[in-house]
């Protein structure tokens, strides 16, 4: 069984470099164009040529006739190429986990993961699949760069066609699972009007709008835009918090965003816990501000 490191240009090299070094990775998979792979300090690597990530995971599976086990980051289109290795190879993949680590006794890997808001952690092995690694689990050292010996898959779609029009999607209803930005409103922002502000914020930073579930049950917003437990899991770059006090089944669908901004009138609020910048004052002002920038 070998252990390939999955990566593409939509990411940061470094946390490619770090995430390779932790888990000791046999080889490495790039999607997209061709660079220079001496940063993820690996000996074998597999090069798709496409911008697809459901014709790449096929071209993955059909390239694989032996044990691997594919380890990516948390972001969408990996994900995507995750699911459609999986799909396509009928192999197990593992979301959200924190802790990885080879067991050469009996090939496996064994993999930590958190549940029910973090309170709880689970520990599983595989011996093939696919995993997405939590990147603020990743350790901060890298490996010596290294030349790899790369066989190239040609991923490119065969059928020609031509665009005639594009037109921009709206952000009011972009979905809060693919969005790099997530900005959120709770009770705190008083009322339904209070998600106007917010979604020109979400505009500004071109991302989705997110809600709690007390304002969704409320009908201050819609039940697509529910992040939670009983919602949806989200993991942005950037996590903003207006007005929402942070309960553990919120959190529980949050809690893996890169960096997590919160803004309450109340410090004692448990988002407080685990954003990594926490505002004490009245949304509306630091929203004005924030918006005028």
């Amino acid at each position: 069984m070998k252990i390939f490191i999955l990566a593409h240009a939509h990411n940061d090299k470094d946390l490619y470099a770090r995430l390779s070094n932790y888990i000791s990775a046999d080889g490495a998979i790039w999607i997209g164009e061709k660079c220079d792979f001496d940063f993820l300090g690996v000996e074998e690597l597999i090069h798709v040529d496409s911008n697809s990530s459901i014709k790449s995971g096929r071209k993955l599976s059909d390239h694989f006739n032996e044990q691997v086990v594919i380890v990516g980051l948390d972001d969408s289109f990996t994900g995507e190429i995750l699911a459609s290795f999986s799909v396509s190879s009928c192999e197990p993949v593992v979301w959200g986990c924190h802790g990885f680590d080879h067991c050469k006794d009996d090939n496996d890997v064994v993999l930590q993961k958190y549940g029910f808001g973090g309170k709880v952690l689970y520990t599983s092995k595989i011996s093939s699949g696919c995993v997405q690694f939590n990147s603020k689990a990743v350790d901060s050292s890298t490996r010596e760069p290294r030349d790899p010996s790369v066989v190239s898959l040609d991923g490119r779609d065969s059928v020609s066609f031509e665009i005639f029009e594009s037109v921009e999607g709206s952000n009011e209803n972009k979905d809060v699972t693919s969005a790099d930005v997530v900005v959120s409103g709770g009770r705190g922002i008083q009322g339904p009007e209070g998600f106007e502000p917010l979604r020109k914020l979400a505009g500004k930073l071109n991302g989705a709008v997110g809600a709690s579930r007390a304002v969704v049950d409320m009908g201050w917003i819609d039940y697509s835009h529910q992040i939670g437990q009983t919602g949806k899991s989200v993991s942005p770059k950037l996590y903003v918090a207006f007005g929402i006090s942070g309960a553990v089944q919120h959190r529980a669908g949050m809690q893996n965003s890169s960096v997590i901004v919160a803004i309450n009138t109340d410090r004692n609020a448990p988002i407080f816990d685990i954003c990594d910048y926490g505002i004490v004052a009245d949304w509306k002002e630091v929203l004005e501000k924030w918006i005028s920038v």
